[in-house]
């Protein structure tokens, strides 16, 4: 049947996933639930094939796509190739919904701190919204942070298209409501 094709193309890439959790990592010298880890499977993994399948099927499920053409034909392969990419479209909608409602809220998505491609410039959005903001917690001080010190590289900008694309989208990720600030706020206290 169709299902059995179509699961037999995906286990082809859930053994990396699924035995992501039951590995050691970088940041975790044994097995388990690796959370500091999370965004390096999503945006180095789940997100890359969630995208890719959906543009190009044939590639990621070749067997399914196989089976489609060689046991059905007209309308019948349209509507049967229609579920699939149905499916595969709510995969996608699916990592898309939980990526808005968790990875990407704080406190999680301070763990991008651990990523070394992402870490940098989320950091320095971080750093930028905080500083911009710092009046919101007074008297605590959120940064201690001499002006001319650069060790964290640049994050004050007298002009906020100064900021590199990635900060840039960190940033206004990070400022996109007052609730988001104030949460950014809370969680790095």
């Amino acid at each position: 049947s169709i299902n059995k094709s179509s699961s037999s193309s995906l286990i082809l890439r859930r053994p990396s996933t699924a035995t992501w959790h039951n590995r050691t990592g970088p940041h975790n010298s044994r097995s388990g639930f690796r959370m500091m880890e999370i965004h390096n499977l999503y945006f180095d993994f789940e997100l890359p094939w969630w995208n890719q399948v959906n543009d190009a099927p044939r590639l990621h499920m070749p067997n399914t796509m196989e089976y489609l053409e060689h046991n059905f034909s007209g309308d019948d392969f349209e509507m049967r190739l229609n579920l699939v990419m149905r499916g595969l479209k709510a995969g996608r909608d699916e990592l898309i919904k939980m990526t808005k409602q968790y990875l990407l809220k704080v406190p999680i998505v301070y763990l991008v701190l651990c990523n070394r491609k992402r870490g940098p410039s989320f950091l320095r959005a971080v750093l930028s919204v905080l500083y911009e903001n710092s009046n919101r917690a007074a008297p605590q001080i959120l940064i201690h942070d001499a002006d001319n010190d650069m060790k964290w590289g640049a994050f004050k900008y007298d002009n906020p298209e100064d900021r590199s694309d990635d900060e840039k989208a960190w940033y206004n990720l990070l400022t996109k409501t007052e609730e988001n600030i104030d949460d950014l706020i809370h969680w790095w206290r």
